[in-house]
């Protein structure tokens, strides 16, 4: 699981909320769990990071296929 979240968007508190998230699936014992934070709000896809964000979310994607599939 991939937690994507803006480091000033009110809706998650400031990332608090966001890392609390993460930590309950953690606990719940669910691998691979990771968040990454980016400058801005809630709109991380339409912010001035949205290549970041993409090719992160790109990344991500790809090492999920490569564990799967070698």
């Amino acid at each position: 699981m991939f937690f994507l979240s803006g480091e000033d968007d009110p809706v998650g508190e400031m990332g608090k909320g966001v890392e609390r998230l993460m930590n309950v699936y953690k606990a719940a014992e669910i691998k691979d769990v990771s968040l990454k934070f980016y400058p801005g709000r809630h709109d991380i896809l339409h912010e001035a990071c949205q290549e970041h964000v993409i090719g992160d979310i790109v990344e991500w994607l790809e090492g999920l296929y490569w564990q799967e599939y070698l």
